[in-house]
């Protein structure tokens, strides 16, 4: 079959009565083998078993299976066989995790290391975050080339991140075994991105996480599909599967629930849906029936659209994981702009999202941010800038929605701060600014070359024969400490935003808010567009960098460190170029 057609096969293959588990298993696989044999894939990923559970229990129709395939040399991804906590690997960070916290072991017994992370713990100089980085910076985690590694320490800094806003650091030492390691014992493994799914393993997950997902061919096995009313198991597959097939399914306890389910199953096939029903006491295969796989998947019917047809007439599709990988669809601050600072750190929390140890910047930055997109709503209703006081009531309301979201100020200081550079924005611009404002946070756009870029303007002024670009940061001016290298990335993140908006930007003004602060402020930047085919040129390489990255699965560390980024970096201890900056400085 052709890739991009809807038309697709549905197949059987039920447990005989008296067949042991371990036999039926033998069956399917050999059907996983014919269609290696007879071109229908051309490799083990191109299938899918989805299944109820992952879980390799003994006896059970995954483990059989996955034992027997791996016997006939093939290979078997099954992430979800175990729980999170119980992986070898994060049951070792836990040890250590817990010694951090509680002690309990002599001296030689852990690493020196370690045991300078427990001091520093005890002193309250650093928080279980900081120490899980430190811990898995000693392993070499950070540098890992498996992607399912970092996906779990990913993980791990996510449940530990919210393990940390929920308990004070008093608590921590006596809820971590009592609470958090219980949890993560009970946890499923959390799902990894698709295209990440190894090359030639065949691919266990449960019809949820396959949602969004399209294979070839999908094995699916039910359990639980039994009752007597024929009339409901028709009813199931009714809009999506031919009048031939709907006769032959077993009835069902939940017919919303499983109707949901085979829906979502019958989807994610490209060509072939086989069901797989290893139920004890099932009945047996008739051996009438062109949808039973008791004979050669060459003899078998299947069916397109309710028309009889051969699975030969699916031999040698073709296939990719591009048809469910995410489009190449870029940020330009996000991602343009990041990377080019660190390549490791962008990879880190952009790809495989692992969780900051400080929200501080997160909570600074978007706290201005959205006091002066409210403060725009006031100017446009009330006519006037708003008072100090009032400027009081719309941060203190601001604050108050991210608290909702969980993003609340490190301490009282840093929030009076945040408070005091709005004030002093609006004394200072405000009665310029506002009246000509067009705009805040506008979001633009461009598809170019193959990529999608985007972007969002904090604010877009009215000035004399056009519009001037502004662009916020919640920082001081980069050269007060010679971070030239950062004040050019910003640069051209506004030149961007002019080659989107055309000929009527006549100016771009970074606006460093930090700067409100000194007593002697250099708060604006301001430069004109200029060179436009040479910038774009520059993006396409930076993108095509970040294409290759991917393809290779390697982030190299930034070879010019940047002091202010690289001091709050949670991979700093890992990083080579960091370790030399900070020896010699």
């Amino acid at each position: 079959m052709r890739s991009g057609t809807s038309e697709k096969g549905v197949g059987f293959l039920y447990r005989k009565k008296r067949e042991g588990m371990r036999e039926f298993a033998e069956r399917v696989s050999l059907k996983i083998e014919e269609l290696l044999k007879l071109n229908v894939v051309q490799k083990i990923s191109d299938c899918v078993l989805l299944v109820p559970s992952a879980r390799e229990r003994d006896g059970s129709f995954v483990k059989e299976l996955k034992e027997v395939l791996e016997k006939r040399g093939f290979k078997v991804y099954n992430p979800r066989s175990k729980n999170f906590g119980k992986k070898e690997r994060i049951r070792k960070v836990l040890n250590y995790l817990l010694y951090v916290v509680e002690g309990g072991l002599s001296a030689s017994e852990v690493p020196e290391e370690l045991l300078q992370i427990r001091e520093e713990f005890k002193e309250r100089k650093i928080g279980l975050l900081d120490a899980y980085y430190r811990i898995i910076s000693h392993l070499g985690v950070i540098n890992s080339k498996s992607p399912e590694e970092l996906f779990d320490f990913s993980h791990l800094s996510q449940f530990l991140s919210q393990f940390e806003k929920v308990y004070s650091f008093d608590e921590i030492p006596e809820k971590f075994s009592s609470v958090f390691i219980p949890f993560l014992n009970s946890t499923d493994e959390p799902e990894i991105p698709p295209e990440y799914l190894p090359d030639n393993y065949l691919p266990v997950m449960t019809i949820h996480q396959s949602k969004g997902l399209e294979f070839p061919v999908v094995f699916l096995a039910v359990d639980n599909l039994w009752e007597s009313d024929k009339d409901e198991v028709l009813e199931l597959l009714r809009d999506f599967v031919p009048d031939s097939v709907r006769e032959l399914l077993p009835p069902v306890e939940d017919v919303e629930s499983i109707k949901r389910k085979l829906f979502v199953a019958y989807s994610r096939a490209r060509d072939i849906l086989v069901i797989v029903d290893g139920r004890k006491e099932n009945r047996e295969a008739s051996p009438n029936s062109s949808l039973y796989l008791e004979g050669e998947w060459e003899k078998m019917k299947v069916f397109l659209k309710g028309k009889g047809a051969k699975v030969k007439d699916f031999m040698g599709s073709s296939f990719s994981k591009k048809s469910f990988m995410r489009p190449n669809v870029y940020s330009f601050t996000g991602d343009i702009v990041s990377f080019q600072i660190c390549p490791k750190l962008y990879a880190m929390r952009k790809f495989f999202g692992f969780s900051p140890t400080s929200s501080v910047q997160e909570w600074f930055g978007t706290a201005i941010h959205r006091t002066l997109r409210f403060i725009y709503i006031f100017y446009r209703e009330k006519g006037r800038v708003p008072s100090r006081e009032e400027i009081s009531e719309i941060f203190e309301r601001v604050c108050n929605y991210l608290k909702l979201d969980g993003i609340e100020p490190p301490d009282e200081e840093r929030r009076k701060t945040a408070l005091e550079v709005v004030r002093r924005f609006v004394e200072r611009e405000g009665k310029e600014f506002y009246p000509r404002l067009k705009g805040v946070e506008q979001r633009v756009s461009i598809e170019k070359d193959g990529f999608f870029i985007q972007g969002i303007m904090d604010a877009v002024l009215k000035t004399d024969g056009g519009l001037e670009i502004w662009d916020f940061k919640s920082m001081r001016h980069p050269k007060r400490k010679g971070r030239d290298r950062i004040l050019e990335l910003y640069k051209k993140q506004l030149m961007f935003y002019k080659l989107l908006m055309g000929s009527s930007v006549k100016r771009l003004v970074l606006y460093f808010l930090n700067e409100l602060l000194e007593r002697d402020p250099r708060e604006r930047e301001v430069f004109y567009p200029e060179g436009e085919e040479e910038f774009w040129s520059e993006i396409r390489k930076v993108i095509e960098r970040i294409e290759e990255c991917r393809r290779n699965r390697e982030w190299p560390y930034s070879e010019s460190p940047d002091e202010n980024t690289c001091r709050v970096c949670d991979f700093r201890y890992s990083c080579p170029t960091w370790n030399v900056y900070n020896s010699q400085n």
